[in-house]
């Protein structure tokens, strides 16, 4: 989700006693309801837009302001990760000029898998009031 609903979430939460902060395995706090983390996706697509944003107007025939929420379940063996297109490609590049370096180059090429049906869902067009 975005940070103004994280922060709508947070509040709410934290209003009817359910705020509950844990420490992710990044040592960030994260806050949690009944073992679901809520996080900002904080994230921006290469010309700096939020890929989140506050005013999603993708359902078709709305045109009030709403946002989504994604819910992801992360498990390396039943749900979503990362899987592996191509094996890894190392070519040694030689050595700097500035000093006695070798560089290596390393190629992985990567993708996202989901297992399961329900292990990535979002709800949209969220009216944030």
């Amino acid at each position: 989700m975005n940070e103004n609903v994280l922060d709508l979430f947070d509040s709410m939460l934290r209003r009817e006693g359910l705020y509950k902060v844990n420490e992710d395995q990044f040592e960030r706090e994260v806050t949690s309801w009944k073992k679901i983390s809520f996080v900002d996706a904080g994230y921006k697509d290469p010309d700096g837009n939020a890929l989140i944003l506050a005013d999603d107007h993708d359902v078709p025939g709305n045109t009030a302001l709403g946002t989504s929420i994604y819910f992801l379940k992360l498990d390396a063996k039943r749900h979503c990760g990362l899987i592996q297109l191509q094996s890894i490609d190392t070519r040694e590049m030689g050595e700097l000029q500035s000093g006695p370096k070798s560089r290596t180059r390393v190629d992985w090429v990567l993708g996202p898998v989901v297992w399961g049906k329900r292990s990535l869902v979002r709800l949209r067009a969220i009216k944030v009031a």
